[in-house]
């Protein structure tokens, strides 16, 4: 029954996300979109490669879907200074509005 209540959180969160993103004719996201986001959030601007460990998935699966993020203009990458191959994604002001609303949409439960 937890495991459904958690689903069911998710879901009411993502729709009110997709409500959002809908009213500024951005596109919508999926639950994978909303999963990595919320992990960027919880471990702050991180490497592609370190994303991917977090979600259990390769270099290149991550790499796909920061594309996607970064094309719903919800992320950004920057290189270091220090070493310019290393690429670090962060959120970009529509990312944040999109975690707020997510976060809004939990605390309703």
């Amino acid at each position: 029954m937890k495991l459904l209540k958690t689903i069911d959180d998710f879901v009411k969160a993502l729709t009110a996300v997709n409500k959002l993103l809908k009213t500024k004719g951005e596109a919508q996201m999926s639950c994978i979109d909303l999963i990595s986001l919320v992990l960027l959030r919880q471990h702050g601007q991180n490497g592609i490669g370190k994303i991917g460990k977090m979600r259990g998935v390769s270099t290149a699966a991550i790499t796909g879907n920061i594309d996607s993020l970064e094309e719903k203009l919800l992320v950004t990458r920057t290189t270091t200074k220090e070493d310019r191959r290393k690429v670090l994604v962060s959120f970009s002001p529509l990312g944040e509005e999109v975690l707020t609303v997510a976060s809004a949409a939990l605390d309703e439960q």
